[in-house]
């Protein structure tokens, strides 16, 4: 039977000669070559750097800023100066990473600013020991004391608050009777306390006043057009222009701690514009203030100030040319209704005993009622920066 079953065997055809074989040697060629052109594109159009196993590709030195904006970071605190975003990465970074580093940039621009430390009021400026040139720690210290204007650096503070009117009272021709100044120091103020250049113990008794929180200035003796004594050194019309330097220079320096000066008399000479012209030049190099007496309608030192650029102010009243209480009281009031009308008044007293009295009884009544006490510092300065 199993020879049988040889002999009966069907004869084997070529494996090519099958329709099912072609297919097949068809569709593995096919693939073949598929394959052979996806590797050979791989390798044609890629760094090389990139199909080496386990190595990681170089970084382009132009995408530093890129990378650094793609990596996580820990938040950092906010700051109201922040370092700019780099050129280099605001010139490589595609469409979205130049979008998200605007809007970064725009809102660390934008931070809200913190508040400003507390100062003084523009009016105020903290006062100075006498025997000190500058001012205390604590004090409105916006610049070195030496750059800082005597009329500002000896101004005296003036508590903040109130919108009252506000009124400057003098007292001038002081220093000739030490008791007499000593008593006004004790008033309510701040009040301007001007003294003559040639008293004696001008420092204690300044430093008296300075410490009680007054203002100080110098009253400046000038020649007037009655027969009438100024006082040693008074600033004289017919002086030589030498004579007239030396004796500016002897009153200026006879002591320290003063805002500026006041005339002392003087109608004849704050007259004549050509004399009062140093001496305001004089006060503009000293960094001091000018406040014209106004003891002459025809007086040019007001005017003559401004025009140079010196802070300057201007008496509204004189308090006491009548020296009795009730007169002296009533025009206090009158001083106070000029100050209500225009917002400040500056009157002008004496270191007479009734003078003393009368302030002693108004000064605490008006400032209940609102009436704002300041310096002539004070006044000056909302001219000058207002």
């Amino acid at each position: 039977m199993t020879a049988r079953r040889r002999g009966r065997a069907r004869p084997r055809t070529p494996l090519a000669a099958t329709p099912l074989t072609l297919l097949l040697a068809a569709g593995l060629t096919l693939a073949f070559g598929l394959a052979l052109g996806f590797l050979a594109g791989k390798f044609l159009g890629e760094p090389p750097e990139q199909h080496l196993a386990g190595a990681e590709a170089a970084p382009n030195p132009a995408d530093e800023g890129v990378i650094a904006a793609r990596a996580p970071s820990p938040p950092e605190p906010r700051l109201e100066q922040t370092d700019p975003i780099p050129a280099a990465a605001a010139g490589s970074a595609d469409a979205d990473l130049r979008q998200a580093a605007s809007a970064e940039l725009e809102r660390l621009t934008h931070l809200p600013t913190p508040p400003a430390a507390a100062t003084l009021p523009s009016e105020a400026v903290a006062p100075v020991a006498p025997d000190l040139p500058d001012p205390p720690e604590g004090g409105e210290a916006l610049a070195p004391a030496d750059m800082v204007p005597p009329w500002r650096r000896y101004a005296a503070l003036v508590p903040a608050g109130g919108i009252g009117p506000r009124i400057a009272i003098v007292i001038d021709d002081l220093g000739l009777n030490s008791a007499q100044s000593a008593a006004f120091s004790k008033l309510d103020g701040p009040l301007t306390l001007s003294y003559l250049p040639y008293a004696h113990d001008l420092a204690d008794q300044v430093a008296v006043a300075r410490g009680a929180g007054h203002e100080i200035m110098l009253h400046l003796p000038m020649e007037p057009s009655v027969d009438a004594d100024p006082g040693p050194n008074a600033l004289l019309t017919g002086l030589s222009a030498e004579e007239l330097q030396r004796r500016i220079v002897w009153n200026l320096d006879r002591f320290e701690g003063f805002v500026g000066v006041n005339n002392h008399m003087g109608s004849r000479f704050t007259a004549d514009a050509e004399a009062m012209t140093p001496v305001i030049q004089a006060l503009k190099q000293r960094g001091l203030l000018f406040l014209d007496s106004r003891t002459s309608a025809d007086s040019r030192g007001y005017a003559l100030a401004r025009r140079l650029g010196v802070p300057a102010a201007s008496r509204d009243l004189f308090l006491d040319n009548d020296d009795d209480v009730v007169r002296i009281t009533a025009q206090l009031d009158l001083l106070r209704r000029m100050a209500e009308q225009h917002g400040t008044a500056i009157g002008i007293g004496h270191p007479h005993a009734n003078t003393l009295t009368a302030l002693a009884a108004w000064l605490p009544k008006a400032i209940a009622e609102g009436i704002r006490i300041v310096p002539v510092s004070a006044l000056v300065v909302a001219t000058v920066d207002g």
